[in-house]
């Protein structure tokens, strides 16, 4: 048996010998085939290795912002200002976060400026947007503080319109939403949201009384489903026409103190929006039925020489939005029109805003708009607004 050693050292023997004669080429091949070394993250002193390790690959983040300086000069003595009380502020200023990694990503809307934008605002500074995503072709799914989609139509005006300032549009809430859209190669089109919020944002564009979160009492909108569809069509490279079709539910919890039972309130829209070329128009209805105020559109009075009046409210509410846009060269004309009808009340509200916004830059626009707002009462009519509003945007 001592063959056996004898044939282990001489083939110890041959290999080492053809290992000192391999050529560098062949080391580095073998180098290169041989198995990496795995690498491991030590975990921090006293704690637990992470869950997840370190990624490879970075996120991608992009950045971005604008401000608006808003010049509002009133034209005749209204129910609240007279021509003396023109005002020139930062109306807002705002940044855009987005971080994506691989399909998932979060977006942050921080905003600010020098004042609170609304009184029931908490600090001059707040969180317009702020969700994680997990997005795929067919479908996007946001977590956080989003939009609420029931009336996404835009008369791209930047003074506003009725709809916004009764806190319908521009609404961020707490919750979940699945959106998605796609288009056939014969112009079809379909986009389609579902989503459900715990609980209203608090910090819409809303005025005085007129949404849910002016009402004292800590009372807020809960569990609020939205569903909406927008079947839309494009003929041809100039034409195109989109539909929009929503329905929402949600429940007001209001509280003994308000005068008011808990409501369950239901609110249907239509619109549509057609462009040719450079020019576009746009109509949108939309239904609110049940209450989501006390004090509108007729707030509460104290006692004075006279016994006080409770606010009242209306729970059948109707809205119409229509107008248009045409572009000629860096030049944007157009006319917004808004109105609602608190139905109960027998109060009407009508908004003209005729505008125009100059491109002065890729980065830099003027606009430029005249507000004519009219309230008409059982009793009398009276002007909200009329004023002429000169903003400055700018962007990056």
């Amino acid at each position: 048996m001592r063959f056996i050693p004898s044939l282990v050292v001489t083939a110890t023997l041959f290999l080492s010998a053809h290992a000192a004669l391999a050529t560098p080429l062949e080391g580095k091949d073998a180098e290169k085939n041989a198995a990496p070394a795995p690498k491991t993250t030590p975990a921090p002193v006293g704690e637990l290795a992470p869950i997840v390790p370190p990624r490879n690959v970075l996120p991608r983040v992009e950045l971005h912002g604008g401000a608006y300086f808003w010049y509002y000069q009133p034209l005749s003595t209204t129910a609240d200002v007279s021509p003396s009380d023109s005002n020139i502020e930062l109306y807002l200023a705002s940044l855009d976060f987005e971080g994506r990694l691989d399909d998932f990503g979060l977006v942050l809307n921080p905003r600010f400026r020098d004042s609170e934008a609304r009184e029931f605002f908490t600090s001059n500074v707040w969180i317009e947007q702020a969700y994680a995503f997990y997005e795929k072709p067919s479908i996007t799914v946001k977590l956080g503080k989003v939009y609420h989609q029931f009336s996404r139509l835009s008369d791209n005006t930047f003074y506003g319109n009725i709809p916004y300032f009764d806190g319908f549009k521009l609404d961020a809430l707490y919750g979940l939403s699945l959106e998605g859209d796609f288009e056939t190669e014969s112009g079809f089109g379909l986009g389609y949201y579902g989503q459900y919020f715990l609980i209203d944002g608090g910090t819409n564009g809303s005025l005085r009384n007129r949404d849910t979160v002016w009402v004292e009492d800590d009372v807020h909108r809960n569990h609020t489903a939205v569903l909406r569809l927008e079947p839309a069509f494009r003929f041809n490279q100039l034409a195109s026409l989109r539909f929009g079709l929503a329905g929402e539910h949600t429940y007001v919890d209001f509280t003994p103190r308000t005068g008011l039972e808990p409501q369950s309130v239901f609110r249907v829209a239509a619109d549509l929006s057609f462009a040719y070329g450079p020019v576009r128009a746009f109509g949108e209805y939309m239904g609110q039925f049940g209450k989501t105020v006390t004090d509108y559109p007729y707030p509460r009075k104290p006692a004075t020489t006279t016994p006080a009046e409770p606010g009242r409210s209306s729970g059948r509410n109707h809205y119409v939005m229509a107008g248009a846009e045409a572009q000629i060269w860096r030049i944007t004309g157009r006319y917004s029109f808004s109105m609602v009808k608190y139905n109960d009340l027998d109060v009407t509200e009508l908004l003209h805003l005729p505008g125009a916004t100059v491109t002065l830059h890729d980065n830099v626009s003027l606009i430029v708009e005249y507000a004519y707002w009219r309230r008409l009462d059982p009793d009398k009519a009276a002007t909200l607004d009329n004023s002429l509003n000169i903003t400055v945007h700018a962007r990056f």
